[in-house]
């Protein structure tokens, strides 16, 4: 009954190694089907994106149509004046000759 008892920390350890061997793998592993799941879905897309930038270019492309018909013809005229009333079309205001977008001065006294 005298002899002593030695414990080692090699077992302990090597559970806790191993646990975070395996808690990395599993976190990797999970992200990589996670990014192949996205992929897959944003590929799947691909077409639709497609026939958004195809319509959109045929939108732009439409409104300049109008907007240059506008200019010579009386119905298209009001077409793109109740376009721009009711924000289809965005007009942005020139501005007058000579002005800029400096701050006002104000004079010395």
């Amino acid at each position: 009954m005298n002899e002593k008892t030695t414990f080692t920390s090699f077992l302990p350890l090597l559970l806790i190694v191993l646990g975070l061997i395996g808690w990395v793998g599993g976190e990797d592993y999970q992200i990589g089907t996670e990014r192949a799941k996205i992929a897959k879905q944003v590929s799947d897309q691909a077409p639709a994106l497609a026939d958004v930038d195809t319509a959109k270019a045929r939108y732009v492309n439409f409104l300049k149509d109008l907007l240059v018909t506008g200019k010579t013809d009386a119905g298209a005229k009001t077409v793109v004046l109740e376009a721009m009333r009711s924000g289809i079309i965005q007009a942005r205001q020139r501005p007058p000759e000579g002005a800029t977008n400096a701050a006002p001065v104000t004079p010395a006294q």
